[in-house]
């Protein structure tokens, strides 16, 4: 059997009573409402909270990098992994769910996916989810277009 590839997109929302944000979307469901979901199936409380990730315009240019696992975007670097969401609050680091990303060969793949405050919750049935290299790329250049015409 083949691989499953995932579409992905990183939708900006701009909110005049709140940052603006990325909010990533697998297969047409934002990844915050598929993760508070997994939580609460499987007892995690508390279930969800989530939220996208919360750039400035100083950082934008940066996302790109920063959604391909690398290193340059150190605006959102906390440690091992890459923060997929954010807090409902906005705060960095505050609720986050951290992911791997991995790029190689013609696909981008997020696998341990974990909530580093509650080290004993497992995401291993959440993925890994494996996407098209030249989809992805383009959906992250997206984001960063959006931020950057939107002045973030």
């Amino acid at each position: 059997m083949g691989a499953v590839y995932h579409a992905v997109e990183f939708r900006v929302i701009v909110d005049p009573d709140w940052p603006t944000r990325v909010e990533p979307v697998v297969d047409g469901v934002l990844l915050r409402d598929l993760v508070a979901r997994f939580e609460h199936d499987h007892g995690y409380e508390p279930a969800g909270h989530y939220a996208g990730l919360v750039p400035d315009t100083a950082h934008a240019a940066t996302l790109d990098a920063y959604l391909h696992g690398g290193e340059g975007a150190h605006h959102w670097a906390r440690g091992a992994g890459t923060e997929l969401l954010s807090c409902e609050c906005g705060e960095p680091g505050c609720w986050p769910l951290d992911a791997r990303v991995t790029v190689a060969g013609d696909h981008v793949t997020w696998s341990e996916f974990r909530q580093p405050h509650r080290p004993g919750w497992s995401y291993r049935e959440m993925g890994p989810l494996l996407f098209r290299r030249a989809q992805y790329d383009v959906a992250a250049a997206e984001a960063v277009r959006q931020l950057v015409s939107d002045g973030a």
